[in-house]
């Protein structure tokens, strides 16, 4: 049952970028969009890691929390390091690069600030539960 939750959540979100942020052009026609998703990722990524980190017997809850924060954040950061890799190669514009001189490093810090706010609110809601 956790399991098909969890693959239903990852499957609308995969899709909620590519039809939406790819197709439909949100990233480009909206400025929330991308911090929506990179928020629900984040969320995302905690839930699926205090889940499976949930399985080890003996660890206290907060602990576990603070381990599917970190999980999280480096789960954002490399794909940060994806995004960077794909503009430079293919001359893309995922990070924003193409919008101004500071326009990049603005979009890959919103996105980790973000990431790490859903991980918090994830992380928050295991620990009230």
């Amino acid at each position: 049952m956790v399991i098909a939750i969890f693959s239903t959540l990852w499957g609308i979100l995969l899709a909620s970028h590519i039809v939406f942020g790819q197709i439909l052009k949100f990233y480009d026609r909206t400025k929330w969009f991308d911090l929506v998703l990179h928020t629900c990722a984040g969320a995302l990524i905690a839930a699926t890691s205090l889940a499976l980190l949930s399985m080890v017997s003996g660890v206290r809850p907060i602990l576990t929390a603070l381990f599917a924060f970190c999980i999280t954040m480096t789960v954002g950061i490399l794909w940060e390091f994806g995004e960077f890799a794909l503009d430079r190669i293919f001359k893309t514009n995922t990070q924003r690069w193409k919008d101004g001189p500071n326009a990049a490093i603005v979009d890959s810090m919103t996105d980790l600030m973000a990431n790490g706010a859903g991980a918090i609110l994830a992380c928050v809601v295991y620990l009230l539960i």
